[in-house]
């Protein structure tokens, strides 16, 4: 068995609070989750301090859901559509938006590079077939 203990004195206090959250609990053994508890109780850290550090971390797990889940803008789709040719380019972009936790426009970026392709494809067809070129 790990030596919960030692290893919960060289964690910060954000960690240590990270543990004990109700809402990650299951992502941790009981004994480390009271071992973390066990450390702050020793450190003497205000409750008001731990309160603060457990309201920033909520804040940041709100923005990441909210990242998550924001659309691609109009501006971002017709974007990603005109400059569909450019394939690897416009792969490696909508790859930065994953990158950085925006899922929803990961996946709205690729339909509108879908969208561009099509339209090409489209295009080049109509001129082909009016012998255009």
């Amino acid at each position: 068995m790990p030596d919960y203990t030692s290893q919960m004195r060289r964690m910060s206090n954000e960690d240590l609070v990270a543990i004990i959250d109700p809402f990650t609990e299951d992502e941790f053994e009981p004994e480390a989750i009271e071992a973390a508890r066990a450390e702050l109780s020793h450190r003497n850290v205000d409750p008001l301090a731990l309160l603060e550090i457990q309201q920033d971390q909520d804040a940041l797990a709100v923005n990441e859901v909210a990242k998550a889940s924001e659309p691609l803008g109009r501006a971002g789709w017709l974007a990603f559509a005109v400059t569909a040719p450019f394939f690897v380019v416009t792969a490696m972009m909508a790859f930065s938006f994953s990158d950085a936790g925006y899922t929803k426009k990961t996946g709205d970026a690729f339909v509108g590079i879908l969208v561009g392709v099509c339209f090409y494809t489209l295009v080049i067809a109509v001129l082909v077939v009016f012998g255009v070129i």
